[in-house]
């Protein structure tokens, strides 16, 4: 079968690989929602494209932490990987090097920081666990500086590890021919096998759960190394991520395997780049599968993004090759997007301003000021589009137009309709792409006004 995009690695990869472990690198925490919520957002963002550009050279190059790549897709961290293919990370970190763009190295990984580098030149990061043994903290990074890593990527989301649910029915644990090859001398590389997931003792065995900012102060003692924090959604922990010394942020909810129900990783992204205020780079790790996605993220302020489930998929399913076409298909969609867009460099890649859109401005009302949560997403088309909206409140997911016969419903309706008609009669750029508008409305359907 012809592999036409990333996503149809996944299918294969689920053919090849046992259970245990396809089920390890494809499922999220608890009920999954942030799962499919980090595809399904980058959905919600549409283009204003431009034309009449001369797009016959783009130039898709950038600069990380002082490190020029060849575009602004790097790998992120994902543990075990000769799990999925034999040669693991050695195959990975080859094929980020052919791509000339950065691998990062899980502290998890089956091959070592020595092993890795051995494979030839490239960028690498380190990503970090902190143990509660802070030698072995220690120890690990000086090797990694030692074998020319270039930074160290602090995962900061993870003092206990999210419920993973399909791990836990697995009794999912390392296979007992492979070893955690950071930890191989420290007698920390293997797994026992539990009732539970093996992941999850080992994590609350080893880990550090009292992780707090005065540890990022700490590493910065032990490295000279650039700290990317890894696992920040929020302003407030953005400010507190520079404050105390980041030399970059990554927007991650950790593959949406730790807290779910936290935000999609696009949707966060904002947020963050707008507390970073240009002081260090933000960049995205989470649900991106096409290069449009690639080109999303940096419209709404990163840097770059990094690329997890994709590259296991494409390593289970052939290896090295995997992986480079993965990289491949991303770089080519993404310049693609650019062109049709009519952006040449990175640079002219941006968000629109809201007052390009014409959307519609009628403020949505106050309903209430009780617990539940209204939503409306609100989409403009063509005139004669069918007019689509979503309505939720934390009792129940109700239908459209089938919410409880009250002041809010009345109003919601007189709004409705007051903008069809507004639509209809030509007020909206008929055929035009923009941003969908979400609005939240505090409403209660036993408090209403």
């Amino acid at each position: 079968m012809e592999i036409t995009n990333v996503s149809e690695y996944e299918a294969i990869a689920k053919e090849k690989l046992p259970k245990m472990v396809y089920d390890y690198y494809a499922s999220g925490a608890e009920d999954q929602w942030t799962l499919r919520e980090n595809r399904y957002a980058f959905s919600k963002i549409l283009f204003r494209p431009r034309i009449l550009i001369d797009v016959s050279k783009i130039d898709m190059t950038t600069s990380v932490l002082g490190f020029k790549i060849s575009m602004p897709i790097m790998i992120a961290p994902t543990a075990m990987q000769k799990m999925a293919h034999p040669e693991g990370e050695y195959a990975t970190a080859r094929a980020a090097s052919a791509a000339g763009t950065i691998m990062t190295l899980s502290s998890w990984a089956t091959s070592s920081v020595e092993e890795v580098a051995s494979t030839g030149p490239g960028i690498r990061f380190f990503q970090l666990y902190v143990y509660k043994d802070r030698n072995v903290v220690k120890q690990l990074v000086r090797r990694a500086e030692r074998a020319g890593f270039k930074a160290i990527a602090l995962t900061v989301d993870t003092p206990r590890l999210g419920r993973r649910e399909s791990d836990i029915k697995n009794r999912f644990t390392l296979p007992p021919y492979l070893t955690l090859k950071n930890f191989e001398g420290l007698d920390l590389g293997k797994m026992d096998k539990t009732n539970d997931s093996g992941l999850a003792s080992y994590v609350a065995g080893q880990v550090d759960q009292s992780l707090n900012w005065k540890d990022v102060k700490w590493l910065q003692t032990i490295t000279s190394l650039p700290i990317l924090v890894k696992g920040v959604l929020t302003a407030e922990d953005a400010n507190l991520s520079i404050q105390n010394g980041a030399a970059g942020i990554i927007v991650s909810n950790h593959g949406a395997r730790q807290l779910d129900y936290s935000p999609a990783t696009i949707l966060a992204l904002e947020e963050v780049v707008k507390a970073a205020q240009g002081r260090v780079p933000v960049f995205l790790d989470g649900g991106v599968r096409r290069g449009t996605d690639v080109f999303k993220a940096l419209a709404l302020g990163a840097s770059g993004i990094f690329i997890g489930r994709p590259v296991v998929f494409s390593l289970a399913a052939d290896g090295e090759a995997g992986v480079r076409k993965v990289l491949k298909m991303l770089r080519d969609e993404f310049e693609l997007t650019m062109a049709l867009s009519g952006c040449r460099s990175l640079k002219e890649i941006t968000r629109c301003k809201p007052e390009e859109t014409q959307v519609a401005r009628e403020p949505l009302a106050q309903l209430g000021k009780g617990s539940a949560l209204l939503m409306v997403c609100r989409t403009y088309g063509k005139k004669g589009d069918d007019w689509t909206s979503s309505f939720s409140t934390n009792k129940e997911v109700l239908k459209k137009n089938d919410f409880p016969l009250t002041k809010a419903k009345r109003k919601g309706e007189e709004l409705l309709q007051a903008t069809k008609a507004k639509r209809n009669e030509g007020n909206f750029p008929v055929g035009s792409l923009q941003f969908l508008r979400q609005q939240v409305i505090a409403a209660d359907d036993d408090k209403l006004l």
